[in-house]
């Protein structure tokens, strides 16, 4: 620093990829009475290092809908395959005047000398958002603001943001907030709908270290929630053994080789289940409860081959490739119009002849217990049985709760795709 113009010259070395702060202090004093000094000012530098040629950070601006299973990311390449972490940057993220962004949003987070208004501001009060139109100048500073991922989403810290996205993407109080646009359905708010947050990626040698900004536009096009109901297989500690030696062994299943291998939904997946229906209206418990007393019961399938599905991209490229294994339902049978495999009806009347067929329960019979609780001596045998194959049990609950718009069942779908995993 030359102590007579205040100017700071030199020449900075070089820096690994990131971005250091370096706070001084600086006092005023008079030429030819050093006994008059000013109180000092406090200054941030920032220093950064060689990013651009390091880290290539993916696009900023991501979307995705409401219900949806993230396969969002924000992995960036660094340009020697060094190791690195994710994390969202804690704290706000100061820009000095001169580096904004144009088309970023910031807040202000000291005036300085720098006129906000001039780049878009309403004013130059600290606190005061606005969208940059300049980079600035001046020693006014502005942050980034806060991190905000949609309800429901989080970063693993390999970079991969994990999770479904929640229907309940706006949330208010019990009437008392207003608007002042007419019609909110034709003319929406975008608050409850673009979310911002601050990614850092750094390396353990100190190498790397940086941020950006990334923004999720969430996208409500479904404004019913839907579930889907799974079978789980719960075997002894035994078999559970076997099969997470195969699946956890990295000679056959080469972990750089997993679609997001860190997403609980992608992955190798460690709990053994299927599907049973995609798509279900959400509803009490309770009524799920009713719904199953029927054709729900234990039942016991066999494993068939090894099978493969694939997911493509919008150009028909391979996106990624599920393996799986076949079910095999003994329960099914073979209709006789059709030579197809076929479900039992799931209702049978198992009488004899339905119209000359009658055996009441008197009392004394030994079996049932004419005083269960189930049973009243004066009624009639149950004659009907509930076959519960796994198509039995689809239908069941999708005849009374099964989503039937089109848009709906296109979502379900894919949820019942990503299940079979």
């Amino acid at each position: 620093m030359d102590t007579q113009s205040g100017w700071l010259t030199g020449t900075i070395p070089n820096f690994n990829a990131t971005e250091t702060d370096f706070t001084f202090g600086i006092k005023v004093r008079k030429r030819d009475n050093i006994e008059y000094v000013s109180s000092a000012t406090s200054f941030t530098m920032t220093v950064v290092g060689d990013v651009d040629s390091t880290v290539s950070w993916p696009e900023s601006d991501m979307t995705i809908t409401t219900g949806e299973q993230s396969q969002l990311d924000v992995i960036a390449t660094i340009s020697d395959g060094r190791p690195v972490q994710y994390e969202l940057k804690s704290g706000s993220t100061k820009v000095l005047a001169g580096n904004f962004v144009v088309g970023e949003t910031y807040t202000i987070v000291s005036a300085g000398s720098t006129d906000f208004i001039s780049i878009g501001s309403a004013d130059n009060t600290v606190g005061t958002i606005f969208t940059a139109t300049g980079t600035g100048s001046g020693s006014g500073t502005a942050s980034l603001g806060t991190n905000q991922l949609p309800q429901g989403l989080r970063l693993n810290e390999d970079g991969l943001i994990v999770g479904r996205v929640s229907f309940e993407n706006m949330m208010f109080d019990t009437g008392t907030t207003t608007f002042d646009i007419a019609n909110l359905y034709t003319s929406e708010t975008t608050f409850e709908q673009v979310y911002s947050f601050v990614v850092r990626v750094y390396s353990a040698d100190g190498v790397v270290d940086t941020y950006k900004k990334f923004t999720i536009t969430l996208n409500a096009n479904s404004d019913k929630p839907y579930e889907s109901l799974y079978a789980r297989a719960l075997p002894a500690q035994a078999k559970r053994d076997i099969y997470d030696t195969l699946v956890q062994n990295n000679d056959d299943i080469p972990s750089e080789d997993v679609y997001r291998a860190s997403d609980y939904a992608f992955g190798v997946q460690t709990d053994l289940r299927t599907v049973i229906a995609a798509g279900l209206a959400p509803v009490p418990e309770t009524d799920y409860v009713e719904a199953m007393s029927k054709n729900f019961w234990n039942n016991t399938f066999r494993f068939g081959a090894f099978k493969t599905a694939r997911a493509l991209n919008t150009d028909g490229t391979v996106k990624y490739e599920v393996v799986y294994v076949e079910l095999v339902d003994n329960k099914q049978g073979i209709d006789p119009v059709s030579g197809l495999s076929g479900s039992p009806a799931l209702r049978q009347d198992v009488r004899s002849n339905t119209s000359t067929w009658t055996n009441p329960l008197v009392v004394s019979e030994t079996m049932p217990d004419v005083s269960h609780g189930h049973y009243l001596a004066s009624q009639g045998n149950d004659y009907y049985v509930y076959p519960n194959s796994i198509e039995n049990m689809r239908d069941r609950l999708k005849n009374r709760y099964w989503l039937r718009s089109t848009r709906t069942q296109s979502i379900t779908r894919l949820d019942a795709g990503q299940a079979s995993r």
